[in-house]
C-alpha cells in the first residue's frame, strides 16, 4: 500500500511541527506495523531526518499486538496510572518532551505476572527504543531486566 501525502496532511503535519508540537506514534510489531514504518520514513524523506527527530518518535513494540496484549513487555504507559514516570511512561515521557525539551531516548516497557494487573509483580522489563533502534540483549545481566539492554 502507498502512504502518498495529500497537500492537507503535508500542511497539518507542517504546521503542528511549526508550533513545536511533539508526537510519539507507538504499533506492536505483532501488528502488522509496516504502515506506520512507511509514514515515518516517508516524513524523513520529505523533511529529513533530523527535523523529523526534533519532533516525532516511532516506537515498534516487539511482540506486541493490538494496542497491547502478547506475552512480551507491553505496558508502558499507554494507560493512565497514578504515579507514573517518564520511565515507564510514554504519556509522561511525551509531556516532559513538550514542558521541558527532553525527548525521550527510550521508554521501560513492563510485563506484568498477570497481564494489566501492577499488584501482580513484575515478571519482565525492556527498554523501548525509537525506531529504527532495537534492544539489544549487551551479553551480560538479567535477560528479564531492562538494565540488561541497550538501544542500538
Amino acid at each position: 500500500m502507498h502512504l502518498g501525502f495529500s497537500t492537507f496532511v503535508t500542511d497539518k503535519i507542517d504546521a503542528f511541527r511549526e508550533r513545536g508540537g511533539k508526537l510519539v506514534i507507538y504499533h506492536g510489531g505483532a501488528d502488522a506495523p509496516q504502515n506506520s514504518i512507511d509514514f515515518f520514513k516517508q516524513l524523513q524523506s520529505r523533511m529529513g531526518g533530523n527535523v523529523v527527530d526534533g519532533f516525532m518518535q516511532l516506537y515498534i513494540v516487539p511482540g506486541m499486538g493490538h494496542c497491547g496484549s502478547g506475552e512480551v513487555p507491553n505496558d508502558f504507559g499507554q494507560w493512565v496510572r497514578p504515579n507514573a514516570d517518564a520511565s515507564h511512561s510514554m504519556l509522561k515521557a511525551l509531556e516532559r518532551w513538550v514542558e521541558n525539551g527532553v525527548r525521550p531516548m527510550s521508554i521501560i516497557a513492563t510485563q506484568w505476572t498477570k497481564d494489566g494487573d501492577t499488584a501482580s509483580g513484575v515478571l519482565r522489563t525492556r527498554p523501548l527504543c525509537p525506531y529504527p533502534q532495537k534492544a539489544r540483549w549487551i551479553g551480560t545481566g538479567d535477560e528479564n531486566d531492562w538494565r540488561s539492554y541497550s538501544c542500538r
